[in-house]
Order: structure tokens, then C-alpha cells, then sequence
């Protein structure tokens, strides 16, 4: 192992500088920088390192005052005169130092409210000195209170720097942490090269070192840029040897192997769907085909936009996977989707050899221990579940296939737990993996987040199915749409009102106090309560409320009246984003639109429009309205296919939003940024996968050793993604 990575390995209290007090509190901040699970864990000086500066005071200019600006600024001043107060410094009385500029002669007073050492020995009477802080203009004179750096003009180049700004925890000042970087490069090892000759000279990139010290202490523009070129494209390289180390450690797992394409009763039962398969979906299921055939265990995402039929995929592998005497799985992240989930296929695929097990948290002990008992029992099975089922208590018979559906919604460590729950012979034996979501990701993110595995792609829709006519239009029409609701509703049409709340934020007894703007605007969201409320009192008896806080059993109940039409109008939270299948719901409005991303709309809207029946998405928002939030809006008005509005929020918001990242507890990198340094993906894959070429064979008794003596080992260990490997291959 390197010197240097033994050395940023240390923990944070064995620096210098660094009590007992400030460790605590450094190691509580980069637990929550990097959402870990032991926050009591103390941190390493590699964490330190690694934590980038989030912006830099360019002291570098020196300005005449007669050129300078309000602001941080840099100056060359001649001092003239000390006028000391007579008790110590306070608010009303403090030390000023009076000063002229050396190339304007104007006036500047340095304001002090508190002392350090000795003021003559600092500011001598008669010397120049360069100071740099925060100017300001004050009855005509310039004024700086407590300048930020001072230097002699001997010393001008120590201060006339790009200056790092940090964020820091409470209690930690930024120069104090700028301390703490300064005694760690000073005493850092020099780095081995793992990055290629031929890509550094084309990028003209200085070594892992210089580069790390330049983000932290930069001379100029061109350099610290070439430097955070250089450091993301080593996290992305991180990033790329783990996916593809992990794809040739899945090579060495076996998945239980059988073709079932040709197999009488999934044909026959392809040809009793109530509708014809597209293309695309045909082309998956050869896809799949030829994955369950190989021997080796499958590992795919499949992306499907908004009614493009995922789900007759799953029921078709799940219906494989038992024909082939095998069990196989379907989780789903709430439990309406899943028993969304197992209606559709109870209906999709008729009445079957083989028992459709259900089970899920909100079930009653009885009812749980006997969904257990069937799944251990039962070798050829369908199951079909929320999280319950990788619960330490559930044993499978015999696991062959597992699917997850909305796959983004759950934890790493949730669907590993899962994929290890087979109970095949052989250890090296691993169920089929098949993964789903109808979040179009795109591609650049999908090379990130899932570079580990095979993707394919439904894009066709049905050739039922008709465009959804998507209209923008303000709050204040609402009354002309209450007028239209009241029409549709005539006609016997169904419709959904989506609200961003539960209920609201703001109470009757706060509404005399001034409000934060956070509040203000979580007030002007309509939460789904007064909402339903007023439908009601226009369409008395036609309206019912469900939201994600309601028991299950309630929520199932009302989304029954509204499937058979005992409801019309159905107010809801987004908890009818995604599996919701009502196929003769032809309206959705979605309030203060504004406040979600195009793919949350996109999902949305995807409630409509699953049928021949033509509908419509209306989009109300509320002013004051960002650009960028028209720009949204435009979007859905304009497209309605989920993989151009990806790319497009993607763009717009970046790449945590669109993945939900910041939510979900995937830490954000230390350098690399999806948003700026997309174009050195591709870079580092391929850097990858001519290293990892280089090695010998997997099975060779020298792969290992080559491999942990290697400098991009050494990478991976620096960046974490060495621990990450286990956690890559749940998917």
C-alpha cells in the first residue's frame, strides 16, 4: 500500500492542530457529507483533503481606491496615523488606523473592534502595506473593518492569491480549516500515476499531488482549472474500475439457466394478453431470452417510459421463471404498487399452475407466517412484495429471478439483502436480476449510477394509446376549470387533482405573524384536504382524498370506488405517481406544477391516456414563477416522451435532482460533478477498461496481486470505491 494512502488513512486527531473538540465535530460533518450509517466514526485526513474548497477571494488585483468598488477588495496603502480609544476597543469607540492609498492618495480608515498583539508592530506608521478585506463606503470615506489579510510588499505574493473559502461546520472557521489543509500537504507523500501518459499530455494535467494542492492553494485561473479536470476525472476513473470490476466479478456467478421463448404455455398465454405486444417489448423478452439461457446470471435495467408496458415483461419472466420449476420475485417500493402489481398480473396471465404469493408489512402476523410458509414451500412460485420480502425471517425455497420495480426508491444494502436470498446449489449460483424503472435516466447518468449492468429500453407505446394534450395555465383560472371539471364530469370522465401536500404549513393562529419565505411559499401550496373540500362543496359526492399517510387499507378502499366509479374526482398526494392503473381516467391536474421536476410530471401525467380514450394534463402554477420552472412547464407542453425531458431536466436541475440523490442518501462525489465533467465519462471508461485488459485473467492465480500492487487500486481505495464493490452489485 502507498505511503500516501497509509498517510490520508490516519484519523483526523492524530493531526496536529486538531483537539479532541474540533475531531468530534469534523467527523459529525463528513458523516452527514457522506450520509454513512456511523457517524461516530472519526474521520481521516484523506476526508480533509477531499473536501473542496466551495469557492475562492480572488486577492490578487491590487486597485487603486480611486478605481475600487464596494466589496472584497485588495490594496496598497501608506500608514499615517493610530487613533487608539482610551479603554479597549468596543462598538461605540474602536481602534482606527488611518491610511492612504499609494497610487490615489485617498483616504482609508481600518476599523478595529477588537485588538491582536501589538497594532504598531502590525500597522506601522510611515510603511506600506498590502490589505485585503471587505470595503466600504461611509460618509464619503473608505472604510474596512478588520481587514482579512495583511501582508508587507515583500511578502505581497503570499497574500495576493486565489484564497479558498470553505464550508465548514459550526464552530470551525474556514481560515481554521484552511489551516488544518495547509500541515496535511505539507507533509503529503508523493502519489503513483494511474492515469495513462497519453491522456495527460493531451489534457496537459499535472500529477495527482500538484493537482491536489492547486485546488487548495491555486496561483492562477488556468491552473486550478486544469487541476479540477484532473481530480474529477480521477473520481469518475474511481467510479468506472469499480463498475467494471464488479461487472467481471458477476462473470463469475452462475444464474440458473433456461430458454422460454418457445415454451408452449408462455406462448399460449402471449397470445391471450387483451392486446398485442410492441416491438419493443418483443425484442426485450428475446433479450431476456438470451441472458437466462447463458448460464451466467443476469444483471439488466430495464427503462420503460410511462405506459410503455413493463409490467406484461415482469408477469411474462416471472411466469418463465416458474415453468422452469424456479421462484421468482417482484418487489415494489409502496404497497399500493405492489398490489397494483398483483392484480395486473392475476389478470394479465389467467388463472395459473403455480401459487401468486403476496406479502407485505401492514399484513397481520397470521397472515405474514403464512405468505413465509408458502415461499419456503413452494418451489415454483410467483411472489410478489414491498421490502417484506428480504426480511432475515422470509427463506426461499428456490430463487431464481428477482425484479424490482421502481428500483431507484430503494436503499443499496435493501436490494443487495435481497440478492443474496438464493438457496440454489452451488455458491457460486445467484438469482437473475432484473431491475425497472419508469424514470427514463439518461445516459450519461445511467453510465454512472449503473454502469455495472446491461441496459434495455422500451420507448414504444401501445398502438392504442393517443398523445396527452398538456395545457399550462395560471391559479387564477381556476374558476374556468372548476366550470370544465363540471362538464367532464357530465360525460361520465374521471379525474385526478394532484396537490403537493397534506395539509398546510401554516395554521389560523400564525396567519398575523410575519412568515420566513420558506413559509410563504410552502403556504401557497394547496394541500389536498382543502382542495378535496372545495371539489366537494361544487361536486357534492363525486370527490374522495388519498394520500400517503392514510392507512393501506383505506387507500385501497377509495382507489377501488374510483376504479369502478363510485369517485370521479380523486385528490391525491403524489403517492399515485407511479403503478396507479385506472385506464379510463382521462384528466389530471396537477396544482402548483412549478414545484415539481419534469420527470415527477411526466409520471404524473402518465396516469392518463392508458386507453384509446384521447386526455389531458393541466398544468397550474402559481406566480412568481422561476425561468427555469417555465421552462419545465414548456417542456411537458411540448414532448411527451420521458427520455427527451430527462435529458432536458438533467440540464435544468442536475444530476442529483433528476436521480433524487439528494433525497435517497447516495453521497455526492468530492470533484466530480455530473453536470460539468460529463464529457470525461467516456474518458474514464475506456482508461478503465484498457487497464483492467491489461491484467491477467480473472481466474489467474495472478490477478489479485496484480491487481492490489497497481496504482488505480490504489485510486479506488483513495475514493472509497473499493468498500462500494459489494453494495454496486445489488444494482
Amino acid at each position: 500500500m502507498s505511503d500516501m494512502l497509509s498517510y490520508l488513512s490516519r484519523r483526523i486527531d492524530t493531526q496536529k492542530g486538531i483537539g479532541e473538540k474540533h475531531a468530534r465535530t469534523l467527523s459529525t460533518f463528513f458523516a452527514r457529507k457522506k450520509r454513512t450509517l456511523s457517524p461516530d466514526i472519526r474521520a481521516t485526513l484523506g476526508d480533509l483533503l477531499f473536501h473542496a474548497p466551495a469557492d475562492y477571494h480572488d486577492r490578487r488585483t491590487i486597485t487603486p481606491l480611486s478605481h475600487a468598488h464596494e466589496g472584497l477588495s485588495t490594496i496598497r496603502v501608506r500608514i499615517l496615523e493610530h487613533r487608539t480609544p482610551q479603554q479597549n476597543p468596543s462598538p461605540k469607540h474602536p481602534l482606527r488606523i488611518y491610511c492612504e492609498d499609494y497610487h490615489s492618495h485617498e483616504r482609508l480608515i481600518l476599523i478595529f473592534f477588537r485588538i491582536y498583539g501589538d497594532m504598531r508592530t502590525h500597522y506601522p506608521i510611515g510603511q506600506e502595506r498590502i490589505i485585503s478585506g471587505v470595503l466600504q463606503r461611509f460618509d464619503g470615506t473608505w472604510t474596512m473593518t478588520h481587514p482579512e489579510r495583511t501582508a508587507t510588499i515583500e511578502n505581497a505574493a503570499s497574500l495576493c492569491v486565489l484564497d479558498p473559502i470553505y464550508s465548514t461546520p459550526e464552530g470551525i472557521s474556514s481560515t481554521m480549516f484552511a489551516r488544518f489543509i495547509t500541515n496535511i500537504l505539507r507533509n503529503l507523500p508523493p502519489s503513483p500515476e494511474w492515469i495513462s501518459p497519453a491522456t495527460l499530455e493531451h489534457h496537459g494535467w499535472a500529477s495527482f499531488h500538484e493537482s491536489i494542492t492547486t485546488i487548495h492553494r491555486p496561483q492562477d485561473n488556468h491552473t486550478l482549472r486544469k487541476a479540477k479536470e484532473r481530480l474529477a476525472f480521477d473520481e469518475g476513473y474511481a467510479l468506472q474500475l469499480g463498475m467494471l470490476q464488479l461487472r467481471a466479478q458477476q462473470q463469475h456467478y452462475d444464474g440458473i439457466c433456461f430458454a422460454f421463448m418457445e415454451h408452449p404455455v408462455l406462448r399460449d398465454a402471449i397470445t391471450r394478453l387483451p392486446f398485442a405486444l410492441t416491438e419493443g417489448q418483443k425484442e426485450v423478452l428475446h433479450t431476456l431470452d438470451c441472458d437466462l439461457s447463458s448460464g451466467k446470471r443476469m444483471l439488466r435495467l430495464l427503462q420503460g417510459d410511462v405506459g410503455s408496458g413493463k409490467t406484461v415483461i415482469a408477469a411474462l419472466l416471472m411466469l418463465a421463471t416458474a415453468l422452469a420449476g424456479h421462484q421468482a420475485v417482484l418487489m415494489a417500493p409502496t404497497e399500493l404498487l405492489a398490489r397494483q402489481h398483483y392484480s395486473s398480473i392475476e389478470n394479465l396471465l389467467g388463472i395459473l399452475p403455480f401459487p401468486l404469493i403476496f406479502l407485505s408489512g401492514s399484513m397481520t402476523n397470521k397472515q405474514k407466517e403464512e405468505a413465509r410458509e408458502r415461499i419456503r414451500t413452494h418451489p415454483a412460485s410467483l411472489i410478489i412484495g414491498t421490502h417484506a420480502l428480504f426480511q432475515e425471517s422470509v427463506d426461499y425455497a428456490n430463487l431464481a429471478t428477482v425484479i424490482i420495480d421502481e428500483q431507484h426508491r430503494f436503499g443499496v444494502a435493501q436490494r443487495l439483502a435481497l440478492s443474496e436470498k438464493c438457496m440454489t446449489d452451488g455458491a457460486t449460483t445467484r438469482p437473475h436480476m432484473l431491475l425497472m424503472t419508469a424514470t427514463p435516466i439518461p445516459r450519461s447518468l445511467a453510465m454512472t449510477h449503473y454502469g455495472d449492468l446491461e441496459c434495455s429500453m422500451l420507448t414504444e407505446k401501445p398502438a392504442n394509446r393517443l398523445p396527452i394534450d398538456t395545457r399550462v395555465m395560471n391559479t387564477d383560472k381556476r374558476e374556468a376549470l372548476f366550470a370544465a371539471i363540471g362538464r367532464a364530469l357530465q360525460k361520465g370522465e374521471k379525474i385526478y387533482w394532484i396537490c403537493p401536500l397534506v395539509e398546510s404549513s401554516v395554521s389560523d393562529d400564525d396567519t398575523d405573524k410575519p412568515l420566513s419565505p420558506q413559509a410563504l411559499m410552502m403556504a401557497s401550496l394547496q394541500d389536498v384536504l382543502d382542495r378535496q373540500a372545495s371539489l366537494e362543496a361544487l361536486f357534492p359526492n363525486q370527490t374522495a382524498v388519498i394520500h400517503g399517510q392514510m392507512p393501506i387499507k383505506e387507500r385501497e378502499a377509495i382507489m377501488q370506488k374510483f376504479l369502478v366509479g363510485e369517485v370521479r374526482v380523486l385528490v391525491a398526494t403524489v403517492v399515485v405517481e407511479v403503478g396507479v392503473n385506472v385506464p379510463d381516467a382521462t384528466i389530471i391536474i396537477i396544482e402548483n406544477a412549478e414545484r415539481f421536476g419534469l420527470a415527477q410530471l411526466h409520471q404524473l401525467r402518465g396516469r392518463v391516456g392508458r386507453s384509446d380514450k384521447p386526455s389531458c394534463c393541466i398544468l397550474l402554477y402559481h406566480e412568481p414563477c422561476s425561468a427555469i420552472a417555465k421552462q419545465r412547464l414548456h417542456m411537458m407542453r411540448e414532448t411527451n416522451d420521458g427520455f427527451i425531458l430527462a435529458e432536458t431536466d438533467l440540464r435544468l436541475r442536475g444530476s442529483g435532482e433528476v436521480l433524487g440523490t439528494k433525497q435517497t442518501g447516495v453521497a455526492e462525489g468530492c470533484f466530480f460533478n455530473l453536470d460539468e465533467h460529463e464529457e470525461f465519462l467516456v474518458l474514464a471508461r475506456n482508461e478503465a477498461m484498457q487497464f483492467l485488459n491489461q491484467l491477467p485473467p480473472t481466474h489467474h492465480a495472478d490477478h489479485h496481486k496484480t491487481w492490489h500492487a497497481s496504482a488505480p487500486y490504489i485510486l479506488m481505495k483513495l475514493f472509497g470505491r473499493d468498500e462500494a464493490s459489494r453494495f454496486l452489485g445489488s444494482g
